[in-house]
C-alpha cells in the first residue's frame, strides 16, 4: 500500500505540478494581454498628445503671423501719421502757408466733390447703361475717399 500511495502522492505531485505550470502559463497569458493593452493604450495617449502639440503649434504660428500682420500694420499706420503732420510752412513764405493749408483742405475738397458728383450724375443722366457705368465708378471713388480718409483709426494700434 505503502508504494501505491507513494505512486498516488507522485502523480498527484505530477498532476499539481502541471496545473501549476499551465496556471503560470495561463497567468503569463493574460500578465502579457495587460501589457499589451497598457502599450496600445499609452501609444493611443503618446498620438494624442503628439496631435494636440501638432494643432497647439500650428495656433501658435496662426496668432503670431496674425501679431506680427497687426504690428506690421500698426507701424504703417503710425508712419502715416507722421507723414500728414509734416508742415511745408517754416513762417517764411505766404506761398507754404497756402502750400499747407490747401493740402489739409484737399482730403475734405475731393470728399465734398465726389459726393456731390455721385448725386449730380445719378439725378442728370438718363442713358441706364452710361448711367450704371459712371455711378458704380463714382460710388466706388466716394466709398474708397471716405472709408480711407474717415476710417476707424482705434487707439490701440498706436499702442504696439
Amino acid at each position: 500500500m505503502e508504494f501505491f500511495e507513494a505512486l498516488d502522492a507522485g502523480i498527484t505531485g505530477g498532476i499539481l505540478g502541471l496545473i501549476g505550470g499551465f496556471a503560470k502559463q495561463i497567468m503569463g497569458f493574460f500578465e502579457r494581454k495587460n501589457e499589451r493593452e497598457h502599450e496600445l493604450k499609452t501609444r493611443e495617449l503618446d498620438l494624442k498628445q503628439t496631435r494636440l502639440e501638432s494643432e497647439s503649434a500650428q495656433l501658435l504660428a496662426e496668432i503670431e503671423h496674425k501679431t506680427q500682420v497687426e504690428v506690421a500694420d500698426a507701424k504703417a499706420f503710425q508712419a502715416s501719421l507722421v507723414s500728414d503732420g509734416i508742415k511745408y510752412y517754416d513762417g517764411s513764405s505766404k506761398l507754404l502757408e497756402w502750400l499747407d493749408f490747401l493740402r489739409g483742405f484737399n482730403r475734405i475738397l475731393l470728399t465734398w466733390l465726389l459726393l456731390i458728383g455721385t448725386m449730380i450724375i445719378y439725378f442728370t443722366i438718363n442713358d441706364i447703361g452710361m448711367k450704371i457705368v459712371i455711378v458704380k465708378a463714382v460710388v466706388l471713388l466716394t466709398c474708397t475717399a471716405i472709408g480711407w480718409w474717415f476710417g476707424e483709426r482705434p487707439l490701440k494700434k498706436l499702442q504696439l
